[in-house]
């Protein structure tokens, strides 16, 4: 299958005052066209700052190596004004926080009409019916109740919608969903997957879930990758890491999902500005003492379609 996103040996490091933080190293990713995959780890593994650098959204103190193809340009070394004509249009984003992504100022309205016209210079009558038109492909009883309201009149899962209606204004070919269940209720976060849904199958786009949220990715995903300590450490199909896991991090995110009996995983997260040399889970490995050379060396991923970043996989 065509790949719509491809990422190699991707690098992302932050320089402060005394340290340098490699929050993604040497990341890998394939998504083809109209697909959906999954991004799942711990929070703090570099989840999200692989989806900013995939959309040039990271600080200035951010240094990126590697590459990211979309279409056939490299958007790692993209100029930030070529960025600027595909992010809205060609790579939407549903924001993780849309308490904080919308503006609590405006009606939901005037901020829907806002990205239509800057992304189909649709004006007036025609930018309004278009509004109301994506607002009931999400399922809006009464579109144009929900555009004279402001963002607080609505709930979690609504305004997820609102954000949606945004994303969907453009002809993205790529999605990118940041923690999109984040703090939501049960009835909120089902609104959010039937979004997600509804938002893939009505435009096509391959997408991106970044989440911590292992229920959404299970059933929403046609891949999962894993992701630790800025690693990606298991990749394949979603069925496959999720019910044959290979990488003993993955074994142990699922044990500890409340249905699997809410088992933590041993030790602390690793600090990304001291890395050890060998394989960064090594310390937290329930297998450790069945692979002397994780201690000392990094696995790489292998493994055909299903890849695992160890030594015992």
């Amino acid at each position: 299958m065509t790949e719509q996103l491809r990422i190699e040996r991707l690098t992302v490091s932050f320089s402060l005052d005394d340290s340098t933080v490699e929050a993604v190293n040497s990341a890998g990713l394939t998504i083809p066209r109209k697909a959906c995959c999954g991004l799942i780890g711990e929070t703090g593994c570099g989840k999200s700052v692989l989806g900013q650098a995939i959309l040039g959204l990271l600080p200035r103190n951010a240094t990126v190596r590697g590459h990211i193809y979309f279409e056939g340009q490299d958007l790692a070394h993209l100029p930030s004004r070529q960025f600027r004509s595909l992010r809205g249009r060609e790579i939407a984003l549903i924001a993780q926080n849309p308490a904080e992504a919308l503006d609590p100022l405006m009606t939901n309205g005037k901020q829907i009409l806002e990205s239509i016209t800057l992304n189909t210079r649709k004006h007036g009558s025609d930018a309004k019916e278009t509004a109301k038109a994506l607002l009931r492909s999400l399922r809006f009883a009464d579109p144009e109740d929900c555009m004279n309201a402001y963002p607080h009149e609505l709930s979690g899962g609504m305004k997820q919608r609102v954000l949606a209606a945004m994303g969907m204004s453009g002809t993205p070919k790529l999605l990118i969903a940041d923690e999109p269940t984040k703090g939501l209720d049960p009835l909120a976060r089902g609104q959010v997957v039937g979004t997600l849904r509804t938002f893939i199958r009505a435009t096509g786009a391959a997408s991106l879930i970044i989440t911590h949220d292992l229920e959404l990715a299970r059933n929403i995903c046609d891949y999962t990758a894993v992701m630790y300590a800025g690693e990606i450490v298991e990749t394949g199909e979603a069925r496959e890491v999720f019910f044959a896991p290979k990488h003993p991090y993955t074994q142990a995110l699922i044990a500890s999902e409340p249905k699997n009996g809410l088992h933590p995983i041993p030790g602390d997260s690793i600090n990304l500005s001291n890395l050890p040399i060998g394989c960064p889970f090594f310390l937290r490995c329930a297998k450790a003492v069945e692979c002397s050379r994780g201690e000392t060396e990094r696995p790489d991923l292998s493994g055909g379609t299903h890849q695992a970043r160890c030594f015992l996989s």
